[in-house]
């Protein structure tokens, strides 16, 4: 991270002007920087939906995905299965619950103990209807 102050150029970790090894003092550090690179970096993106890890059964906290039915790019509608995921005590198809498209897979096949609620796949909003 590289900041300025007191202008001369501080670099994170580097020997601040107290001659200590360290990060910036909290006065000096810009506010909202994280949000604000957010934004920005996210505002070219259509609106889009990140699904998570479904939770199938009350107690499921984890999870594996084990095979993926659709593709990227693939269109998907009510009742379709997106991917088999296992669990502790069971292998269940995950359904998609509207229409639209798969944009992107966050997680690969195979890929185990992934937490309830974690990103798996995009799907884009659909268009606005006329």
């Amino acid at each position: 991270m590289l900041a300025f102050a007191s202008r001369r150029l501080v670099v994170a970790g580097a020997v601040t002007r107290a001659g200590t090894r360290g990060a910036l003092p909290r006065a000096s550090r810009p506010k909202y920087l994280a949000s604000t690179m957010e934004r920005a970096t996210f505002a070219s993106l259509p609106e889009h939906t990140v699904v998570g890890m479904p939770a199938l059964s009350p107690t499921m906290t984890h999870g594996n995905v084990a095979v993926w039915h659709k593709k990227e790019g693939d269109e998907i509608g009510p009742g379709d299965a997106l991917c088999d995921i296992e669990t502790d005590k069971a292998t269940m198809a995950f359904e998609a619950q509207d229409e639209g498209a798969v944009a992107k897979i966050l997680v690969e096949e195979g890929t185990s103990d992934i937490a309830v609620g974690s990103p798996i796949m995009v799907i884009p909003a659909p268009p606005p209807l006329l």
